[in-house]
């Protein structure tokens, strides 16, 4: 596929996000981020809420809700891309594979605006840009290379599984609370933490935090060989369940 159709293809999933509304694919930004003020608010003032580990309750909680809101979107989008625009697949010059990249992209541009707003809201606070903060890209990489590889499993099954994307909206909104979000991982005894070690998302969520408030580096941290140890089998899983369904896509669609 052509570069030129792939970025046609990425500027229209953006601006079908609010298609027909006034002000079009300016709510796609504006929304999650009058969303995450208004956490940050009833969490910050609202709540009261103790202070983590010294740092404002809200700004860690902020650290952790972004890269998960980024995280569920994109994978609830990315699994039903391919359905969604199944008129394409029977066209046999198109590759599927384009589809669920598309919905992760377009995704991490909009999540991008509300990252910058939480830098911006951190030197409000005090806080120093630092070399550390430099990491939140390859947090973001992290969750790209870890989206891809199950959405290509997800949007692969949910053409022959109808009940996948009701699995796939459950587990996202089963694993907001179960997820060290709104609450430390410090509740936890010792020695089942390694339980949530296993989890790759809730490493990119950390990863944010010690990039913006706790200052440790991803090649100091153990966890970062299980997150692409994990991250690099669901991959080969995903290549290989998509490779072999592709060529049914058109009999399902």
């Amino acid at each position: 596929m052509k570069y030129s159709v792939f970025f046609e293809l990425l500027k229209q999933d953006i601006k079908e996000k609010n298609l027909g509304s006034l002000l079009g694919i300016f709510w796609s930004f504006f929304v999650p981020l009058i969303t995450i003020i208004v956490m940050w608010i009833v969490f910050q003032y609202g709540f009261k809420r103790d202070d983590v580990d010294g740092y404002p309750y809200g700004l860690w909680y902020l650290a952790g809700i972004i890269p998960w809101f980024y995280f569920a979107d994109a994978f609830m989008q990315a699994t039903n891309s391919i359905k969604a625009k199944s008129f394409l697949i029977k066209k046999t010059r198109f590759n599927p594979i384009y589809l669920p990249v598309i919905k992760i992209i377009s995704n991490l541009i909009i999540y991008s605006v509300l990252i910058l707003f939480l830098l911006v809201l951190y030197k409000y606070y005090g806080y120093d840009y630092n070399l550390y903060n430099l990491q939140i890209i390859y947090y973001l990489f992290c969750l790209v290379v870890f989206l891809f590889a199950i959405s290509l499993i997800t949007s692969s099954l949910v053409l022959f599984i109808k009940d996948i994307s009701e699995i796939v909206a459950v587990l996202v909104r089963f694993g907001m609370w179960v997820t060290p979000i709104f609450w430390s991982i410090k509740l936890i005894p010792e020695k089942y933490r390694w339980i949530f070690d296993l989890n790759p998302v809730y490493y990119v969520i950390e990863g944010f935090r010690d990039a913006l408030l706790y200052k440790v580096w991803f090649f100091e941290k153990k966890t970062t060989f299980i997150f692409w140890l994990i991250t690099l089998c669901l991959l080969i899983i995903g290549l290989i369940i998509f490779k072999r369904l592709k060529e049914h896509f058109g009999d399902v669609v």
